[in-house]
């Protein structure tokens, strides 16, 4: 079950659940073009991708991933899309990560992913993409930081940025030496004064808001500093203890600033 929220005639997002017995949720996006349409994510269940395709007009498809982290790209299945994008480093992740992440996935939730099969990118660049969508344009930018494939979906005609888990209530961080080039991607954009609306990989459509708060958060663990958790969640407070774990901070003691 998604649930669906139509921005403007252009621009439709959808929130839906992604882990078995949680509310978890996880945010994909519809960008209707002249000729074809753009499915930003597309869940981690085929069902949702099912369900979500009824807003694509019966017009050709191409998804774009913002990462290949699972609950983002498992339900690409779910339609026969023409072309799927990706960042260059998705493709080791496909090769190497994602098909032993589902096989162990299967074996703790037996019925959670029945008929999820994995769809490789076959559009894949390194530093920055355009599609022309005929009344716009979506422009696809490596944002290195949370994963070594993450990238950002801009569209200068309506000042949106598309963030996938660039952007999160709390950020996940996975890889501690990542974060430097994580912090000078979000300061670049944050500096720009082009950006009216950021819609993360989870959560709500917001402002650069979101941005700044993931910035300060970064570079305080960056400085060892004891931050406590951005957000009252059970979930987000575990992200938070495993960041700091990450980033060497000493739990218990406040560093001095």
């Amino acid at each position: 079950m998604i649930r669906t929220t139509h921005i403007d005639d252009f621009f439709t997002i959808a929130q839906a659940d992604f882990f078995p017995n949680e509310k978890l949720q996880v945010n994909s996006a519809i960008l209707k073009g002249r000729d074809y349409c753009v499915v930003w994510d597309t869940f981690s269940y085929p069902r949702n991708m099912m369900e979500f395709s009824q807003h694509l007009e019966k017009k050709t498809a191409m998804a774009v991933y913002s990462h290949a982290d699972w609950d983002h790209c498992w339900g690409t299945c779910g339609y026969p899309f023409e072309h799927v994008v990706a960042h260059t480093n998705s493709l080791d992740r496909f090769e190497n990560e994602l098909p032993s992440t589902l096989k162990k996935m299967r074996n703790e939730h037996a019925n959670g992913w029945k008929g999820v099969k994995l769809i490789t990118p076959d559009v894949t660049f390194d530093e920055k993409l355009t599609i022309d969508m005929g009344y716009y344009s979506l422009e696809l930018y490596q944002f290195r930081g949370h994963t070594s494939d993450s990238i950002v979906g801009f569209i200068p005609e309506w000042g949106v940025l598309l963030g996938g888990d660039s952007f999160e209530a709390v950020p996940v961080i996975n890889d501690p030496a990542e974060v430097p080039l994580w912090l000078h991607n979000l300061e670049s954009w944050i500096k720009r004064s082009d950006v009216k609306k950021v819609f993360p990989g989870h959560g709500s459509l917001t402002d650069k808001t979101i941005m700044v708060k993931n910035y300060e958060y970064l570079q305080g663990l960056s400085e060892k500093k004891m931050l406590p958790a951005p957000v009252d969640s059970k979930f987000y407070q575990q992200v938070h203890t495993d960041n700091l774990k990450k980033m060497g901070v000493v739990l218990g003691k406040q560093s001095k600033s």
